[in-house]
């Protein structure tokens, strides 16, 4: 951790929202279970690079938050996975985009840049779970973007997405164990499945580099991968872009890939 002052990124504060192109679509990020906003460090900005506005969100169950004025909340119980824990996620990605539908209006930065109802909800981990909830059920998330999550594996807490599936758009990538195809295999179209070989649960976080510190050649690739797969699937839900699909000859470590 003594090695975070020195690490340089593209993110810049207080930056000016580029007007060309605009509206343009919303990604709002669901991190894992205890994780934090900042979990989207990297997928953001890259997203972002392509004319996405890319939201990141601490729930409830994140180990601790800092407000704009400094102050500092940690969370003082346990985080396990249950129902209501699992709701009050979902309510929190519906109440940040009615938030970004107001800043659509009133906003001195982002007025008139936001296309609320072209938006993707991507997550990993838990929030991967919950990324498609939302999308199920809010009518302005067009498409899931998810990342080693695992719906039907206990503690069970998305019920009525496991029993109704998800008739939108979606893409699901996996760690080496295959991940859970409950999802795809309801799919009737517009689903992609596949596995990242020599990946572990935490390479799908932006954290992979403290996770695994003696590969980071290998997390590099993991990321380049799951950004290359995002944008092209994003681009072609919620852009309209007929690009072709990345060539898994460039991204050998795509696996089991399956699409319907």
């Amino acid at each position: 951790m003594d090695r975070l002052p020195y690490v340089v990124t593209y993110a810049l504060p207080e930056a000016r929202c580029a007007s060309d192109n605009a509206p343009y679509p919303i990604v709002l990020f669901s991190p894992g279970v205890t994780a934090l906003r900042s979990q989207a460090a990297e997928k953001g900005p890259e997203l972002a690079s392509h004319g996405y506005v890319v939201v990141g969100v601490d729930h409830w169950d994140a180990l601790g938050t800092v407000f704009p004025d400094g102050t500092h909340v940690q969370n003082p119980t346990s985080a396990d996975m249950t129902v209501p824990g699992f709701q009050d996620r979902v309510k929190d990605l519906i109440f940040v985009l009615d938030e970004l539908a107001r800043w659509n209006s009133t906003d001195p930065v982002f007025a008139g840049r936001l296309d609320v109802t072209n938006v993707a909800a991507m997550g990993f981990s838990w929030g991967g779970e919950v990324a498609p909830e939302v999308c199920r059920i809010d009518t302005r998330v067009r498409v899931a973007v998810m990342l080693d999550s695992y719906p039907s594996v206990a503690p069970v807490c998305a019920y009525d997405l496991i029993a109704l599936g998800l008739s939108k758009p979606f893409i699901g990538m996996y760690s080496a164990g295959g991940g859970d195809s409950t999802l795809f295999n309801k799919a009737t179209k517009d689903a992609i499945h596949f596995t990242i070989t020599g990946s572990q649960h935490l390479n799908f976080g932006d954290y992979y580099w403290i996770s695994f510190p003696g590969d980071l050649v290998g997390g590099k690739e993991i990321a380049r991968t799951i950004n290359a797969y995002t944008l092209w699937f994003l681009n072609k839900y919620l852009k309209g872009l007929d690009e072709p699909m990345p060539n898994r000859a460039d991204y050998p470590r795509v696996t089991n890939f399956r699409q319907k």
